[in-house]
């Protein structure tokens, strides 16, 4: 089951302090916007994992920038 759905507002702030678990919104290299949850962050890079493991995303096999990172999930609606 998602954590979020489609449609769904989210409020995000820029931060330096991401860590593992956190949901971010980040954009790839093709400028297209993802929510997705840090799965480990290290040395300016860091990858991502889906919560609904029903709905595979080829960016969970990437690894991106931290500069790509919008900004860490703080509250949806």
């Amino acid at each position: 089951m998602p954590s979020f759905k489609p449609r769904q507002y989210v409020l995000s702030v820029k931060s330096k302090n991401i860590k593992k678990n956190d949901v971010i919104v980040f954009r790839d290299n093709l400028d297209k916007k993802f929510i997705k949850r840090v799965s480990w962050i290290d040395r300016g890079k860091f990858q991502v994992e889906s919560d609904n493991s029903d709905y595979p995303s080829m960016i969970t096999s990437k690894i991106l920038k931290t500069k790509n990172i919008i900004g860490k999930v703080v509250f949806k609606f």
